[in-house]
């Protein structure tokens, strides 16, 4: 922490501390000693169900060496559709959207026009702020797929969010249609009805989104509603 935050004399005072802690007693802290021994798999194995802090803590670490090998052997496998997938996808864990853009264009060159495939592409490119390529990706898949949900409220989100919600509203209402459940649809519903001037029709849908309102953007849209 402290490295990455600037301050090396810091960490190598912390290091050095280290340096003279006493090795565990092996006989009440297994996991520990497993773990500094390299046998990650080992740990994983011995902390199923336990529950103390201790006991996830080194389990957490476990996976997360075990994860790192998992990824280094992937790494070094020639290119392909699933490598090119599972880096988008785990780049889109981390917010990475730029970078599983390019993740998702990769794996297009192994399955070109898979409408799954171009749908997580239109996602990230949307997800990064990309809402002119976001729409014009969509705009070709809502032809080829006119009942997904997915499709319909990313290409109606990405209207909105270019200033453009009358041409917005048609595919978020579709969209609320197929997937009432799905909170973020009747949010860029709401506020596009707001920008509209149809309050009354936002209402409905803002008081619904309202479980994500984080920051009370959507109760002031509720109110500019009302």
């Amino acid at each position: 922490l402290f490295r990455s935050t600037g301050h090396p004399d810091w960490a190598e005072k912390e290091e050095g501390m280290e340096k003279v802690v006493p090795p565990p007693d092996c006989r009440l802290h297994q996991l520990e000693c497993a773990y500094r021994k390299g046998k990650f798999l080992q740990v994983a194995t011995l902390s199923r169900g336990r529950k103390t802090t201790e006991d996830l803590y080194w389990r957490s670490q476990a996976f997360n060496q075990l994860a790192r090998a998992a990824w280094g052997r992937l790494a070094a496998l020639p290119p392909s559709l699933e490598s090119h997938e599972m880096m988008a996808r785990m780049h889109r864990a981390q917010g990475r959207h730029i970078e599983a853009v390019k993740e998702w264009k990769a794996a297009l060159k192994f399955a070109p026009n898979d409408l799954d495939l171009e749908t997580e592409l239109a996602v990230s490119m949307h997800q990064s702020r990309d809402y002119k390529s976001a729409r014009a990706l969509l705009e070709k898949l809502i032809k080829e797929l006119p009942d997904s949900a997915e499709v319909n409220f990313y290409l109606g989100d990405s209207l909105l969010n270019m200033q453009q919600p009358e041409a917005a509203v048609p595919y978020l209402r579709k969209a609320a249609e197929l997937n009432p459940d799905f909170l973020p649809i009747h949010s860029a519903l709401g506020r596009a009805l707001v920008q509209l001037r149809r309050g009354e029709e936002a209402i409905p849908h803002l008081k619904k989104a309202l479980p994500l309102d984080a920051d009370g953007s959507l109760h002031f849209q509720l109110a500019r509603a009302y």
